[in-house]
């Protein structure tokens, strides 16, 4: 259970989505294990920068919420589960990523009921990769609260002529991809052709 103390300001951010056990293997070298995850690092570099960020993810037994604790980042958004936190394991040769494989675990059980009530006063949600149930609820929230939505779908989620994926980009007011998942959303099969 995350530090129920009330944050020393509101948050500006909300960061939504995964924090992870990443693993690590690069080419020739012993892999690193590292907490990670699409919600969390953009969370910990903003709170790095002094940015006030509410953090809104779930985790499983094997990692605690006092392993996420820094100035800044409000974990009152963070709930522990009975199960395994979401892992992934990243392969990288010649600083390509060659492999990737994700292990499902609690993210799974992102609720909307575990956002703080205050954290809809905060002037952006930034989402990653969620169940999408979740992520159609916690967006016609934000909506109704007049808060900016960004989100970064990644590569495993669904393409852009999806309807539930159509309905949630919608919603958003940013929208944050790599050349690959460009390509994906924009339904291009090039970096040129999709800008």
């Amino acid at each position: 259970m995350p530090d129920m103390q009330p944050p020393a300001r509101r948050p500006a951010f909300v960061s939504v989505g995964q924090t992870t056990i990443d693993t690590v293997i690069i080419e020739g070298k012993n892999p690193r294990v590292q907490v990670g995850g699409s919600a969390y690092i953009p969370a910990r570099i903003w709170a790095d920068y002094g940015v006030a960020v509410g953090l809104v993810s779930c985790l499983g037994s094997d990692l605690e919420t006092s392993a996420l604790a820094m100035p800044n980042l409000d974990l009152r958004g963070v709930r522990r589960s009975a199960g395994l936190s979401t892992a992934i394991e990243l392969h990288y040769s010649d600083q390509q990523l060659v492999g990737l494989r994700v292990t499902p675990g609690v993210s799974e059980e992102l609720s909307v009921s575990q956002v703080p009530a205050d954290y809809f006063n905060a002037d952006l949600f930034y989402a990653s990769p969620a169940p999408m149930e979740f992520l159609l609820e916690l967006t016609a929230l934000t909506q109704r609260s007049g808060i900016p939505f960004a989100f970064s779908p990644k590569e495993d989620f669904p393409a852009i002529t999806h309807p539930e994926m159509k309905r949630l980009m919608s919603r958003c007011k940013f929208c944050f991809v790599n050349e690959k998942e460009l390509s994906l959303v924009s339904e291009k099969s090039s970096l040129d052709a999709s800008i």
